[in-house]
């Protein structure tokens, strides 16, 4: 009937090559990339290209995939660092290239800067320009915690990350971070998301926060939410929906 028409499925049967995803990204040409533990399939037009060691892509356990203004394709993995995918052939990024580690969690872009959020050794910059990469820990900087779950770049030009320890903030240069702060729900903060009025939505391990210009607002078990470990978020018809460990708010 019609309403099964709208609905197929993508297996390891007609090509994919992995039935267990860990993320899913469109591109800017509407390419569907799906993340693995075993490598990445990229489904263009209906036909699936699958990627992995034996064609280019050295690391096949892909954490999270971006893309950036020039169209590039940037994989984040768990445990082999990052790599750049212009269409032919993957650069690989790594410890030995000047990364702090090969466990990355999230990937963002400001105008010339990329953000690497790592797992275990803080974030780094990398200046696309001059190839330079500089690293900020919770030693060197006033980065809250070395464990970098989330981050996004807002419109208004602040980068946010969500770490172990609380949430941190750059802006032109300056650092400031926040962790007891009433309006957040946890230390832990583990997805970021703008909606389209420019609030900040905050995911934590317990809740919800909300950040705006006039106010900030918490969502837990004080305020009968009871949404834990809130992993993203997605606008849509003027609602906002909290994917978590305990369902779909």
């Amino acid at each position: 009937n019609s309403q099964t028409k709208l609905l197929k499925n993508y297996n390891e049967k007609n090509g994919l090559i992995s039935p267990i995803i860990r993320d899913v990204f469109i591109d800017s040409k509407n390419n569907i990339w799906l993340s693995s533990k075993i490598g990445i399939s990229c489904i263009s037009k209906g036909k699936i290209k699958n990627y992995k060691k034996k064609n280019g892509l050295e690391s096949d356990n892909v954490k999270i995939i971006s893309e950036d203004t020039e169209q590039n394709i940037w994989i984040g993995t768990d445990g082999s660092g990052i790599f750049r995918f212009a269409g032919e052939e993957f650069v690989h990024f790594t410890k030995e290239t000047g990364l702090p580690s090969n466990y990355i969690m999230s990937i963002i872009q400001e105008n010339n800067n990329y953000w690497f959020s790592t797992y275990d050794k803080g974030i780094c910059s990398y200046n696309f320009i001059n190839n330079e990469i500089t690293t900020y820990n919770a030693l060197n900087s006033k980065l809250i915690n070395n464990t970098v779950w989330s981050s996004i770049y807002t419109t208004d030009g602040s980068l946010w990350f969500g770490t172990s320890g609380g949430l941190t903030h750059i802006k032109n240069g300056i650092i400031e971070s926040f962790e007891n702060e009433e309006w957040l729900p946890s230390k832990k903060i583990t997805s970021l998301y703008e909606d389209k009025l420019n609030r900040l939505w905050i995911g934590s391990s317990k809740g919800i926060a909300i950040l705006d210009k006039e106010y900030k607002f918490s969502f837990n078990r004080k305020t009968e939410f009871y949404g834990r470990n809130i992993r993203c978020f997605k606008e849509f018809n003027d609602f906002i929906y909290a994917g978590s460990s305990t369902g779909l708010f």
